[in-house]
């Protein structure tokens, strides 16, 4: 069983709000490292099921293909379909919402094509979920 990393974080802002944003995936690279993100196919509703995304962080850089599954305002589900660094790589949003505010679950498994420590691995997928949350949270917030 791969291990997963979670974290969360309350945003004030109605889940609806919440998963609007989520769902903007080709306004990511204003509110996250992505310097790239391209939906290449999108479900009757209009949301992204297939999208290209590409990273630089200095030494690790990578062009990246997912697949999302959306359940309502409550989830979003994504699973690498290609990448250069990483050999598998699932994430998620889920979304609870209670008088008018949303707390707000990451949760990230991956596995790099390279030799990395668990250690190591926790961390990278801490810092990363981290910043997604509070660029999330900032993102949201800032339309208020």
């Amino acid at each position: 069983m791969t291990e997963s990393t979670s974290a969360e974080i309350g945003i004030a802002a109605a889940a609806t709000q919440v998963m609007g944003v989520i769902a903007d995936i080709a306004a990511y690279p204003q509110w996250t490292a992505f310097k790239k993100a391209e939906v290449l196919e999108s479900d009757p509703d209009g949301r992204p099921v297939l999208v290209e995304f590409a990273f630089d962080m200095g030494a690790f850089k990578d062009e990246q293909v997912m697949r999302y599954s959306w359940q309502g305002v409550e989830k979003a589900q994504w699973q690498m379909v290609k990448s250069n660094l990483l050999d598998s790589l699932t994430g998620s949003y889920t979304l609870f919402e209670s008088e008018g505010k949303t707390r707000v679950v990451y949760e990230l498994s991956m596995k790099l094509n390279m030799p990395l420590i668990s250690a190591m691995r926790r961390r990278a997928e801490k810092m990363i979920i981290d910043a997604a949350l509070q660029g999330l949270k900032n993102r949201v917030e800032s339309f208020k």
